[in-house]
C-alpha cells in the first residue's frame, strides 16, 4: 500500500520517467539479466537498455513483464496501473 502511495504521488508524465520508476521497482537501483540472472551489465547511452556482460544480450526492465514488447507503456499504462490504489 505504501509503496503505491508513494508511485501516485511521483506519478511520472512520460515514457522515460515510467521507465525509470519501473526500473527502481523491479531492480531497486541493480540491473539484473531476465535470461541469466546476472547482474553485470552495462547500460547503453541514450537508452533504457542494458548489455549482460555473462550472456551477452540486451534487455530492458519490461523484459518478462506485460509491458514487454509494447511501445504504448509510457504514461498511460503508468496512469491506468498506480491510480488503481486510491
Amino acid at each position: 500500500m505504501f509503496i503505491l502511495r508513494t508511485l501516485r504521488i511521483n506519478m511520472s508524465r512520460n515514457h522515460e520517467e515510467c521507465l525509470i520508476l519501473l526500473e527502481q521497482i523491479r531492480w531497486n537501483g541493480k540491473p539484473k539479466c531476465p535470461y541469466c540472472g546476472s547482474n553485470n551489465a552495462t547500460r547503453y547511452k541514450n537508452e533504457h537498455r542494458y548489455h549482460c556482460n555473462e550472456c551477452f544480450t540486451s534487455y530492458s526492465v519490461t523484459v518478462g513483464t506485460l509491458f514487454h514488447k509494447t511501445y504504448f507503456f509510457g504514461s498511460v499504462f503508468c496512469k491506468q496501473i498506480f491510480r488503481q490504489e486510491s
